[in-house]
């Protein structure tokens, strides 16, 4: 996946800041680089590393800067400064967005397990505009990302992706880990293949995937396409816009909906049972212990719930809303 990238010496692109320290607390060497840069109100901070922690935090006005904190655990001084310099990190902007990467030849390819114990700790905090844009990417570490304005994506293999409150779009997917959205204003595509998926409020349409894991969504104002392989899903409808579909191949559905709302529904248990707190009119033959097709409020949007190896539960809640 690294192949053909070009490396340009990191000295060469980062030279705001250098700052070298010594602890003596499980690192020998540690050292920190930063750049400042300025974001146009529509640009992209793009944060490409083959591992290490992310962490971005809204910070005041356009200037925005990224910080990498390097750590070597190698006893021996010089050969933990030789580490640090293997790490190659380059930075550039291009019509306003920003672009960070970071590579080190020497941890990739295939190493013992004795051998990544040496490996350098990277953590990388990043300070951008409160609006602007962002494209994370890490391959062994977490994302965390503060309360921003714009269309947010993050790729990560193994780690926790977590972002706060977003206004617009949040776009995140993890190989390995929970992928975590407490609020989007916008749509929300989420997705983990090992791990859970978690989203307070979602404005628009809601995506929803996970294929060992359980997903929640406590509040949503539109579309909700939900699939677990082996895992639960609880969804809350505050709003409903269009049709829904949420199905688990093994787990439990919970569909808490909002009273005051008008839809159809199609509801099916494989195994277990369906059951019903809404005054829902059935259709013909569209009621029975392990299904519930029919009508709440005159019709509406088709929520579908499907649940082959589990239950089916359909709540009230008029307050879901807050």
């Amino acid at each position: 996946m690294l192949d053909g990238m070009l490396m340009v010496p990191r000295r060469l692109l980062l030279v705001s800041l250098v700052l070298w320290s010594f602890v003596s607390t499980g690192w020998a060497v540690q050292r920190v680089e930063s750049q400042k840069f300025i974001l146009p109100l529509a640009g992209t901070v793009a944060i490409d590393t083959y591992r290490g922690a992310i962490d971005v935090v809204p910070g005041e006005g356009r200037e925005g800067q990224i910080s990498v904190e390097m750590l070597s655990p190698n006893d021996d001084s010089e050969e933990a400064r030789l580490a640090i310099d293997a790490l190659q990190m380059s930075f550039e902007q291009v019509e306003g967005n920003a672009t960070f990467k970071a590579r080190n030849p020497s941890e990739t390819g295939l190493k013992f397990i004795w051998e990544d114990q040496g490996n350098l700790a990277i953590r990388i905090k990043v300070t951008v505009p409160q609006e602007g844009n962002l494209d994370l990417v890490t391959y062994d570490g977490g994302i965390k990302v503060g309360d921003l304005r714009g269309g947010m994506k993050a790729r990560i293999e193994t780690g926790t992706i977590f972002f706060r409150r977003i206004d617009g779009n949040v776009d995140a997917q993890a190989e390995s880990g929970d992928v975590v959205v407490s609020r989007s204003t916008e749509s929300g595509n989420l997705r983990t293949v090992v791990g859970n998926v978690r989203i307070g409020m979602v404005g628009r349409h809601a995506r929803l995937e996970t294929d060992n894991g359980n997903i929640e969504l406590q509040t949503a104002h539109g579309v909700v396409e939900a699939n677990a392989t082996e895992g639960d899903i609880d969804a809350g409808f505050a709003t409903i816009t269009g049709q829904s579909r949420i199905v688990t191949k093994v787990g439990n559905i919970t569909a808490t909906m909002n009273p005051s709302e008008s839809f159809s529904i199609e509801a099916k248990a494989c195994w277990e049972k369906v059951r019903n707190q809404l005054a829902i009119q059935t259709n013909k033959d569209g009621s029975g212990r392990r299904h519930l097709n029919g009508d709440y409020n005159g019709g509406g949007p088709l929520i579908e719930l499907k649940a082959s190896g589990g239950s089916v539960s359909i709540n009230s809640d008029p307050y879901i809303d807050g």
